[in-house]
């Protein structure tokens, strides 16, 4: 296969995987400010539970000792670059993948990285306490 073919694969998961990760960060603010603002979009039930639920998913397999699929299958197609294009001593890298490296995989143990998830599931889980769901049928304003 085209080595540039399997690079833009490598790159489209890396940018769900980003984008899956932003979801959770950015909806963890989200709903932070929306209580403090007022918004009622931020009890919605789809919203909330699928938030809750990614991270849910991040958290059982740091807990499980699974790495990524994501992380995995984006790895393998830059391997697979590797090995169909010219020879180098490293996976291609494309500017996407050059700067996510930067921003989005840290050199860390990964317990920390567990520690960090299950802290930060914990706050979705303090979250709905706090700010509670909606419940079904009722609009609030």
């Amino acid at each position: 296969m085209d080595p540039s073919a399997l690079l833009l694969a490598a790159d489209l998961i890396l940018a769900v995987h980003f984008l899956f990760a932003w979801f959770i960060l950015a909806g963890f603010g989200l709903v932070w400010t929306g209580y403090f603002r007022g918004w009622a979009w931020v009890r919605g039930r789809a919203f909330r539970f699928t938030h809750a639920a990614c991270m849910a998913l991040v958290a059982a397999e740091s807990l499980a000792g699974v790495f990524c699929p994501l992380t995995e299958w984006e790895w393998r197609l830059r391997q697979a670059a590797l090995s169909a294009g010219p020879a180098t001593s490293s996976a291609p890298a494309t500017f996407l993948h050059t700067w996510a490296d930067r921003l989005f995989y840290l050199d860390l143990p990964e317990g920390v990285f567990t520690v960090i998830y299950l802290v930060f599931a914990a706050g979705i889980g303090v979250m709905f306490w706090v700010v509670p769901v909606r419940r079904r049928g009722r609009m609030e304003t």
